[in-house]
C-alpha cells in the first residue's frame, strides 16, 4: 500500500437548496377546503367528510420530489404514511373503514376492465374517503390539478383490487348517471378521466401503470422522495359551468375488494379555481432541470420570465402589472415590465423581468408581480408571482484528500464545488473522458497531478489541481536506549505516523498474538508508546518510554497510515553516567533541567545540593536524574554555582563508568559518590 496527499484545498460558502416531503394535519376539515384547496375565483359552502380525519392531510415540501409540491391529501390509510420516516407506516389509522357504501364508486371501479380489455371484478370498495362542497364559481369553468398513487402499483395491476377514485360533479346544465344529492336533480358525471380517452377511462392503477398510458406513471419501487410505490403524473380536472349558480361536488377514493396496502389522491393547494388568470414565474436555465426552485434569480446568469394568462381573449387588452418588493425597477430590473399588450386571440404573454447585474454585494432581493382582474360576475380576482434575485457566487473547490494508492496503483480523484450554482461541469486533464466530479484514477506507481476545470450552469469557472506523490518503502530500523530514556521509534518511508504499534505477548494457554503497547504500562513491558495522535492524521508520533520495565529487548510491529507493515527491535539497557555542568531553568524547554544521564538505571541514588557557604538547599533520596533548580520548599534557587554530591549504590566487580568534570570516592563499600559543581543560569 502507498500513501499520497491532495496538496491542494480551497474553502468558500456553499449554497443549496434541499426539499423533504412532509405530510401533516394541522387544519379543521373546513380549513382544508378553503384554506388549502380552493384558488381564485371560487367559494365553497356546506362542507362534509365521510372517513377518518386521519386519512386527509397536508402534504408540503415536494419541490423536485413529487408531481405535484403541495396540496390536499385523501387517504384510503393514514395520510402522513407518504412522509413516514423510513416508509415504515408506523402510524394506524382509527376507522379507516369508512362508512356505508358507495355504488358509484364501485361502478366506476367496474367501468375500467372492458375498457383496457380485462375481466376481472371489484368486489366491493373499502376505506372510504370522501370530502365534497358546494361551490360558486366566478366565471364559466373550473379545474383543479390533481395526483393518484397507490402502494397496489404494480403487483396488483389487472386485479380485483382496482383501487378507485372519482371526482363526481353536479349543478345547472349537467347531466350524468350518477347519483348526486338532493337540489341537484339531473346527475353526476365522473370529471377525474385518463386525457383524450375515448371513450372515457377512469384513472385507476390498471388504467394508468407501465403498460397501460405509460406516459401518465411514475414508477416508484424504491419510495424515493415519498412513501408510495407508484404515482401518476399532475393531472387537470376541468368542467364548464355557469357564473354565479351553485354546484356539487364529491372528491372521492376507496380501496377496491380488500383493505390492504393504500391509495391516495393529492389535490394541489390552490389549484380549485374558476377560469384562473395566473401569473407563472420561470428562472430555469437550459441544462439545468431546477434551478433553484425555478424562482431565483442570479444576476448576470439567468433572467426571469413572468406568463401573465388572462382567461377572456376576445379582444385587446393593455395590462397594468403591480410590482413590488425589495429589488427597484430600473436599478436591479427593467423599468418597462409593468405593462402587457394582448391582442384578440392571445390569451397569454411572457414578459421577461430583465434583471441588471448591478456589481453591487447585496442581500438576497425579491420582485413580486401581480395581476388584478375582475371577471364576469363582477368579482375581483388577483394573484401573484414572486422572484429572488441573488448575486453572484463563483465557483469555490474542496479536493478530497485522496489517501493511499491501492495495491493496483490505484487512487481516487474527487473535486466538490463549494459555491457557484449546479449543475457543473467537470474537464479533468487525465482524460477527455472523465467527466465526474469523481472518480478511479491509475497512477502506474508514477507520482503527478491532475487539474480539474469545473463550470457551473452561470458559466463560472475555476481549477484545482490534486497531487500525488509515490512514497519510499515503509522499514524499521532498530535502537538501543538507555533505561529511562524517551525516543521515537526510527523508521523511514510510509506515511510517517503509525496507525498501529503492537508487540508480541503469550497467553495463559501458551498462544502468541499481537497486542497494542500505546498507553501500556511499564509495570508490564519494556517500553510505552505514548497516546500522541497528529491532529490532521490521526496517525500516532512513535514517542514511547522505558524506566521501570527494566533492561532487554522487544520487537514491535509498526503499521503506517496506509496498512503497510514493518518491524522495529528495541533494546533497553543501562548506560555510563553522564555529568553536565551548567543550566538554564527558565521554561523555554531547553536546558531546563540538571540531568545526569544513565541514573535510571542505579535507583535510590541520593543527592544533596549545597550552596557556595556550604548550606545544604536541596537533598533528594531516591533521585532520577533531573533537578529543576529548586530548593526542598520548591522555590527557585538563585543563580550561580552550587556544589553537589550524588552517593550512587554499585556493587558491581567492573568500575562505574561515567563522563564528566566530578570526581569519586569508594570508601563506603557498595556505593560511589562523586562530587562536582553546576551552575544555575537565570
Amino acid at each position: 500500500m502507498k500513501f499520497i496527499l491532495s496538496l491542494f484545498f480551497a474553502c468558500g460558502l456553499y449554497f443549496g437548496l434541499s426539499a423533504q416531503l412532509l405530510v401533516e394535519q394541522p387544519y379543521t376539515i373546513e380549513e382544508y377546503v378553503s384554506e388549502v384547496l380552493i384558488g381564485n375565483g371560487v367559494t365553497a359552502t356546506n362542507i362534509t367528510y365521510t372517513g377518518s380525519e386521519e386519512q386527509i392531510g397536508y402534504l408540503s415540501g415536494a419541490d423536485g420530489l413529487f408531481s405535484v409540491s403541495s396540496g390536499l391529501v385523501l387517504s384510503t390509510d393514514h395520510a402522513t404514511h407518504l412522509s413516514d420516516p423510513g416508509c415504515t407506516d408506523s402510524q394506524f389509522c382509527n376507522d379507516c373503514a369508512g362508512a356505508g357504501v358507495d355504488a358509484d364508486l364501485l361502478n366506476v371501479a367496474n367501468s375500467v376492465p372492458p375498457l383496457i380489455g380485462q375481466g376481472f371484478s371489484v368486489s366491493s370498495v373499502n376505506d372510504l374517503c370522501i370530502l365534497e362542497f358546494d361551490f360558486e364559481a366566478g366565471g364559466d369553468s373550473i379545474s383543479f390539478n390533481y395526483v393518484f398513487g397507490s402502494d397496489e402499483y404494480l403487483t396488483w395491476v389487472n386485479t380485483q383490487y382496482n383501487d378507485i377514485f372519482a371526482f363526481f360533479l353536479s349543478g345547472p346544465g349537467i347531466t350524468g348517471p350518477y347519483s348526486s344529492p338532493s337540489g341537484f336533480p339531473d346527475g353526476a358525471v365522473n370529471i377525474a378521466q385518463v386525457p383524450n380517452s375515448d371513450p372515457q377511462l377512469a384513472i385507476t392503477i390498471s388504467s394508468v401503470n407501465n403498460v397501460t398510458n405509460t406516459e401518465y406513471y411514475i414508477d416508484n419501487p424504491s419510495n424515493s422522495g415519498i412513501c408510495i410505490n407508484g404515482y401518476t403524473q399532475t393531472f387537470t380536472a376541468s368542467a364548464l359551468v355557469q357564473c354565479g349558480e351553485t354546484y356539487h361536488i364529491k372528491l372521492a377514493i376507496a380501496d377496491g375488494s380488500d383493505s390492504a396496502l393504500e391509495s391516495f389522491v393529492v389535490l394541489e393547494e390552490g389549484s380549485f379555481s374558476s377560469n384562473a388568470i395566473d401569473i407563472i414565474a420561470d428562472a430555469s436555465i437550459e441544462g439545468a432541470e431546477v434551478f433553484l426552485g425555478d424562482t431565483t434569480v442570479v444576476e448576470g446568469c439567468n433572467d426571469a420570465v413572468f406568463t401573465v394568462i388572462r382567461p377572456d381573449d376576445t379582444t385587446q387588452d393593455t395590462i397594468y402589472l403591480n410590482v413590488y418588493g425589495t429589488a427597484t425597477m430600473g436599478g436591479d430590473f427593467s423599468s418597462v415590465f409593468s405593462i402587457v399588450i394582448m391582442e384578440p386571440g392571445q390569451s397569454t404573454a411572457n414578459v421577461a423581468l430583465g434583471v441588471i447585474n448591478d456589481n453591487v454585494n447585496e442581500d438576497p432581493e425579491w420582485v413580486t408581480v401581480e395581476y388584478e382582474y375582475v371577471n364576469s360576475c363582477g368579482d375581483t380576482i388577483l394573484t401573484s408571482a414572486t422572484i429572488v434575485i441573488l448575486d453572484p457566487d463563483p465557483v469555490t473547490l474542496f479536493t478530497e484528500p485522496i489517501g493511499c494508492i491501492d495495491d493496483a496503483g490505484n487512487i481516487n480523484l474527487s473535486v466538490n464545488p463549494l459555491s457557484g450554482y449546479g449543475p457543473y461541469d467537470y474537464t479533468w486533464d487525465t482524460s477527455e473522458n472523465d467527466t465526474l466530479n469523481n472518480f478511479t484514477f491509475n497512477t502506474g506507481f508514477i507520482p503527478g497531478s491532475a487539474t480539474v476545470t469545473v463550470t457551473d450552469v452561470c458559466g463560472s469557472i475555476t481549477d484545482a489541481t490534486i497531487s500525488w506523490e509515490v512514497l519510499d518503502d515503509f522499514i524499521g530500523n532498530d535502537e538501543t536506549i538507555c533505561l529511562g530514556q524517551t525516543s521515537t521509534v526510527p523508521t523511514t518511508g510510509g506515511t510517517g505516523g503509525f496507525s498501529e504499534i503492537l508487540t508480541e505477548v503469550e497467553d495463559s494457554m501458551g498462544n502468541t498474538f499481537w497486542t497494542s503497547i500505546v498507553g501500556a504500562s511499564l509495570d508490564t513491558t519494556l517500553i510505552s508508546f505514548l497516546d500522541n495522535l497528529d491532529a490532521i492524521t490521526g496517525l500516532y508520533d512513535g514517542l514511547y518510554n522505558s524506566g521501570s520495565g527494566g533492561v532487554g529487548s522487544i520487537e514491535v510491529q509498526l503499521i503506517d497510515g496506509c496498512g503497510s507493515v514493518t518491524y522495529s527491535t528495541i533494546t533497553v539497557e543501562i548506560c555510563e553516567l553522564e555529568f553536565y555542568n551548567v543550566f538554564t531553568p527558565n521554561s523555554d524547554g531547553d536546558n531546563d533541567t540538571f540531568e545526569i544521564l544513565g541514573l535510571q538505571g542505579y535507583p535510590g541514588s541520593k543527592l544533596r545540593v549545597y550552596d557556595r557557604w556550604g548550606t545544604l538547599v536541596y537533598s533528594n533520596s531516591n533521585f532520577h536524574g533531573a533537578w529543576r533548580g529548586l530548593n526542598n520548599k520548591n522555590s527557585p534557587l538563585p543563580g550561580g554555582t552550587y556544589y553537589y554530591t550524588l552517593a550512587v549504590n554499585y556493587t558491581g566487580e567492573d568500575p562505574l563508568e561515567y563522563s564528566g568534570d566530578v570526581t569519586t570516592d569508594l570508601s563506603v563499600e557498595g556505593i560511589v559518590t562523586f562530587s562536582g559543581n553546576v551552575m544555575i543560569m537565570r
